[in-house]
Parts: structure tokens; C-alpha cells; sequence
């Protein structure tokens, strides 16, 4: 386990993070992911709604913008990048070579908490186009029953 007090947390992009600065709750939430990821076997697709939640106290009241500059959202996103090299979804950073251009961190960075909020968006706008389609189409048939 990497997430206890006393420890600095490196990312896989190189920044690193005193854990005693994180609050109590910050450091149980962090250290549930770890356990999740680690040894439920859990992938980046299944780690990152946990992280963006919005039932997820660490996080509540507080921005978008807000969040994705916390530690602990940082910590908690490399946490998921972890869970997704050792689930072979993406590429280890240490196996890349020099000449390949792909920066794990800043490939993935996009799919992080604002890639689950547009895909929230996405299905608010999908389900309210459904509603209209059925609001419309009980409407048409209403309408031409009335007609007959």
C-alpha cells in the first residue's frame, strides 16, 4: 500500500504529494480507491466513477474546476491510470521508448472527471430527446384518434 501518512505519493507523471497534508477524510477516501483497485482487480473504467461520484463526500459542494486541481483528485486519477496499466488497458510509461510520443498522463488527462461529466451530459441529452420523441409521438396518436 503507497497511501498512508508520512509518505509522499508520486504520480506516473512525476508530481508528488505529501500525504500528511491530506485531511482524514481525503486519506481513508484515497486509501479505499487503492484497496479497490488493487485488490478487487478493478480497471481505470470501473475506478474513475467512484472518484466522480457525486455522492462522494471529499468532493461534495465543490466545482469541477475545483476538483480536478485537488491532490486528492490527482492522486485518485493516477490511482485509476495504475489499476488501467495493470489491467492492459493502457501502455506502462516505463516500457515506453524515448521516440514514442505518448505521454500516458496527458493522453489519459481528457478521460478523467470531465470526460464522466460529458458523458452525463451526453445521456441528459439523449434521455430528454427520448422523452419528447414518446411526449410526440403519444401526441400524434391522440391527436389521430380524436380525428376518427
Amino acid at each position: 500500500m503507497m497511501i498512508e501518512r508520512g509518505k509522499t505519493y508520486e504520480t506516473l507523471g512525476g508530481l508528488q504529494f505529501d500525504l500528511d497534508r491530506l485531511a482524514d477524510d481525503e486519506l481513508k477516501f484515497l486509501r479505499h480507491l487503492e484497496m479497490r483497485s488493487e485488490l478487487d482487480g478493478m480497471t481505470y473504467g470501473k475506478l474513475m466513477p467512484l472518484v466522480t461520484d457525486w455522492k462522494n463526500p471529499v468532493f461534495r459542494g465543490k466545482t469541477v474546476r475545483e476538483i480536478s486541481k485537488t491532490a486528492v483528485y490527482k492522486i485518485a486519477e493516477d490511482l485509476g491510470l495504475r489499476a488501467g496499466v495493470r489491467a492492459g488497458q493502457f501502455a506502462d510509461p516505463d516500457e515506453l521508448n524515448d521516440h514514442d510520443l505518448v505521454d500516458l498522463v496527458k493522453a489519459m488527462k481528457p478521460v478523467g472527471i470531465l470526460g464522466h461529466v460529458r458523458k452525463v451530459q451526453m445521456m441528459q441529452k439523449v434521455r430528454a430527446e427520448r422523452r419528447r420523441e414518446n411526449r410526440d409521438k403519444r401526441r400524434s396518436e391522440k391527436s389521430g384518434s380524436e380525428t376518427e
